[in-house]
């Protein structure tokens, strides 16, 4: 019997590995880089955790996971609560709708595919900040030019975290769906 409860345990820790690890990605996004000319750097990489988990795991990255992550984004950055989880759970519908395409495509497409989606994600949450908040056009400029290049550093950083991604999938246990199909 107690056995059988820490092989329990064991296998629920594993399922929540991905959000632990999306929570570890939010961590290291409060490092700020600084460019001459492009003022503070933030790269996104949160995004890249739950794009590869809703492609390929959706069950270890389920909806209320993405909405606290969310949540926990605009508590620790300061933003306004709330914008990035809507943000995100638009990002995750719209690639769940898509998800069989994914399994049949290279790894290069689904890169492409993130950099759209990444830049999608970006602007979408920068307009949606800059309406929200009020700031006249001058502002938006001063916003959109760090987000580009978090973007383009978040993409450039992408092909590293899935091959990560890879094998720390590789160590989780399957669905139930996929065991009882062998």
């Amino acid at each position: 019997m107690i056995a059988g409860f820490w092989a329990e345990t064991e296998v629920f820790l594993l399922r929540l590995l991905p959000i632990l690890l999306c929570l570890l990605l939010i961590l290291f996004n409060l490092v700020n880089y600084f460019i001459p000319g492009s003022g503070e750097i933030r790269p996104i990489l949160i995004l890249a955790g739950i794009y590869y988990w809703t492609i390929y795991r959706p069950d270890l990255m389920p909806y209320w996971a993405v909405f606290v992550l969310g949540l926990v984004m605009d508590l620790l950055y300061g933003g306004i609560l709330g914008l990035s989880s809507f943000v995100l759970l638009f990002m995750v519908l719209i690639l769940a709708s898509q998800r069989k395409f994914f399994f049949k495509i290279s790894f290069v497409i689904i890169w492409w595919a993130y950099m759209i989606c990444a830049f999608g994600v970006a602007l979408c949450h920068v307009l949606l900040n800059w309406l929200l908040i009020g700031g006249g056009l001058d502002g938006l400029w001063q916003i959109i030019i760090p987000v580009f290049f978090s973007t383009l550093i978040s993409i450039a950083l992408y092909p590293f975290l899935h091959r990560g991604f890879v094998k720390i999938q590789g160590a989780l246990p399957m669905p139930r769906y996929v065991e009882m199909a062998r």
